[in-house]
């Protein structure tokens, strides 16, 4: 059996697994949930068992993991994959199979020390800000921002092989307070993505333009960087970021063009192994504005709440 068919065939019959416990398992959400993420947890502590047949896996309790080789320990994290899992159970062995090769290859070196120069921020939801402060406490505040909505910045370490969540003492060992870590990783970030931002035409207005790639969705976390564009369209830009790795815009705010979002950003959102907004946002300005239906004219940010127009950095 090749790597090709052994991939396929453990993907399969990790999926089979899955439906049959899935199937077994009460009617109710809340008992159908439990079963997913205790059996997904299992099936995975057994791939990752395969794929470092030389390390230790524990299972820490549903949806994490920890890994120990050679005196180095680690914890796997399955949230992300639970999620999609959900949404996707006949593709979820793949994504069993593929999540612990990615562990692998990330790891197969132990970890390089961070450096400043890969401190970077990405864009995720509360939801992941959530797992992090259970990860690590509340020092983590320090090292996230909130956006617009639901969506925050969050530093990471983005090194070749590997995006990380640094702890709190990592970023001090580099002689930095966290508050200066979380600005030099939003400085490099925005560095990098000057030329990160599509150059559009004001024909392209009327259409839902879609990129792909976590570069254009990390550049939710400047808007100021759109600013061209929303001239370029009259001053009307608005934006999605359905998932981690794709972005909607259009230059229209009436019904029709909001319509044709929310339709195409639902899909996204389904099917996306990491699922992350279904809300809307208008650019302004003074920053993001999240509109649920209305035209972005018409929507006004609550005051003191995350909603309120992302300030341009």
């Amino acid at each position: 059996m090749n790597c090709v068919q052994k991939f396929v065939w453990t993907a399969v019959s990790v999926a089979f697994c899955l439906i049959c416990a899935m199937a077994a398992a009460p009617a109710d959400d809340r008992s159908n949930a439990d079963r997913l993420a205790n059996e997904l947890t299992k099936l995975s502590a057994q791939e990752f068992k395969i794929d470092l047949p030389d390390a230790s896996i524990e299972i820490v309790g549903p949806l994490e993991l920890k890994v120990t080789r050679a005196g180095a320990s680690w914890h796997a994290y399955l949230y992300n994959l639970y999620s999609y899992c959900q949404r996707n159970i006949n593709n979820c062995g793949q994504a069993i199979v593929a999540r612990a090769w990615q562990f692998k290859v990330a790891h197969q070196n132990g970890d390089p020390p961070i450096s400043k120069s890969n401190l970077r921020v990405v864009v995720r939801d509360g939801e992941h800000v959530d797992e992090l402060k259970q990860r690590y406490g509340d020092d983590i505040n320090a090292l996230v921002e909130p956006l617009c909505g639901d969506l925050w910045a969050i530093v990471v370490e983005d090194s070749p092989t590997m995006v990380s969540y640094p702890k709190p003492a990592e970023i001090k060992a580099l002689g930095l307070s966290v508050d200066d870590g979380l600005k030099l990783a939003l400085a490099n970030t925005k560095a990098a993505l000057k030329k990160g931002v599509p150059n559009l035409t004001p024909k392209d207005k009327a259409d839902l333009s879609v990129f792909v790639g976590d570069d254009f969705v990390t550049t939710f976390a400047f808007p100021e960087l759109w600013a061209p564009v929303a001239q370029t369209f009259g001053g009307t830009l608005i934006v999605a970021v359905p998932s981690t790795d794709q972005m909607f815009i259009i230059g229209d705010d009436t019904p029709d063009a909001l319509e044709l979002m929310h339709k195409a950003v639902d899909d996204e959102w389904a099917h996306a192994e990491r699922p992350l907004s279904k809300s809307l946002y208008g650019w302004t300005e003074k920053g993001w504005v999240e509109i649920p239906n209305q035209p972005v004219s018409q929507a006004a940010p609550k005051p003191g709440t995350a909603s309120q127009a992302t300030t341009a950095k």
